[in-house]
């Protein structure tokens, strides 16, 4: 018995290793990048959110890009107090860090540091398609204190082969878990400290990072759903900070992924479609427009919009105070333009 656990042992263990150090590729796939151990120990840290030195938050962030001067690094906690990010920490290494650009709407948050003063590998991103369905991810956290206990293999189930956020806890826990639309579960003792951490497939490529964005807890069991941002999101953001072009109009609305609803949630609303973008609160000059709650934006300035990454790729094409035409599918199933002033 004490042979075979050993055997056993090993053989995780070479499974182990063989993620970190090179990945298969799959027949036919294009070959993306992938990343040693210490690649990963070398990309990631950490940084705090602090106001008046008072310490308010700890996310784990990683290295998206480099140019000449500064390397780049992306964070998930996107609030309006991002701006006391002040500190980054990377091993036994604290670094001043500045704020570039952050975007609430896909939660994500860009810093920059001095490279000469701390020099990485960058975890370039494939693209999110490359995330599938049912397969098991690899998430990194909490790499400021222990690497070795801070990883967690989780199980993606999506039915649209993405990795999205939140769905209804109660009804996955009473149902089986490959009739929950979207869900990622990470172990309660992690997530507090860990959002922001980039999330590999099993063939070792970057697909995204997980953030904090609308948690929802299962109280009960301890459990927490927390948001990935996909790296196409992330890429598209990325360009728009490199290009210095980060202003666009903003509808006044808070939108949610169809996706991300729970299944009774979009029965309810008798929804005939699974992808989009639905209004969850309206505020602002969108008030005077006549939109409401629970309608699906279906274009922006008669461009078809199905995607939130298509939605908000759309916004940057305008500035504030453009009158943007929204069209919108209404609760009753009619459609009808609404004219909003960004």
């Amino acid at each position: 018995m004490r042979i075979k656990r050993i055997v056993i042992f090993v053989l995780l263990l070479c499974l182990h290793v063989s993620f970190f150090s090179s990945a298969e590729v799959l027949k036919g796939e294009e070959k993306f990048e992938t990343y040693s151990y210490e690649d990963i120990v070398g990309s990631v840290g950490y940084i705090t959110l602090s106001s008046n030195s008072n310490v308010r938050h700890i996310s784990t962030t990683y290295i998206i890009h480099q140019d000449k001067k500064y390397s780049y690094i992306a964070s998930s906690y996107v609030t309006s107090s991002s701006g006391y990010v002040k500190k980054a920490h990377f091993g036994n290494t604290n670094l001043d860090i500045e704020l570039v650009g952050a975007d609430e709407t896909i939660d994500l948050a860009v810093f920059k540091f001095d490279r000469s003063l701390y020099d990485a590998p960058v975890l370039k991103m494939a693209s999110s398609s490359y995330l599938r369905n049912g397969e098991y991810i690899f998430y990194v956290g909490l790499v400021g204190t222990d690497l070795n206990n801070a990883n967690v293999n989780v199980p993606v189930f999506s039915k649209e082969q993405t990795f999205v956020s939140k769905t209804d806890v109660v009804y996955c826990k009473n149902k089986y878990l490959y009739d929950c639309t979207n869900l990622m579960l990470i172990d309660s003792e992690l997530s507090s400290f860990s959002q922001g951490g980039p999330i590999f497939n099993a063939y070792g490529y970057v697909v995204g990072m997980v953030s904090m964005y609308n948690p929802v807890s299962d109280l009960e069991n301890g459990d927490e759903l927390y948001h990935g941002t996909l790296s196409n999101d992330i890429n598209v953001f990325l360009n728009r900070i490199l290009k210095h072009d980060l202003s666009r109009a903003d509808l006044g609305l808070y939108i949610d992924r169809i996706e991300d609803l729970s299944i009774e949630k979009q029965k309810h609303l008798k929804l005939n479609i699974n992808r989009g973008t639905i209004i969850t609160a309206v505020k602002n000059n969108a008030s005077l427009s006549g939109i409401g709650t629970d309608y699906v934006i279906t274009k922006i300035n008669g461009k078809r919009v199905e995607t939130l990454s298509e939605l908000v790729s759309e916004m940057y094409k305008y500035n504030e105070r453009t009158i943007i035409k929204v069209t919108a599918r209404k609760t009753n199933g009619s459609t009808e333009t609404y004219y909003i002033k960004g």
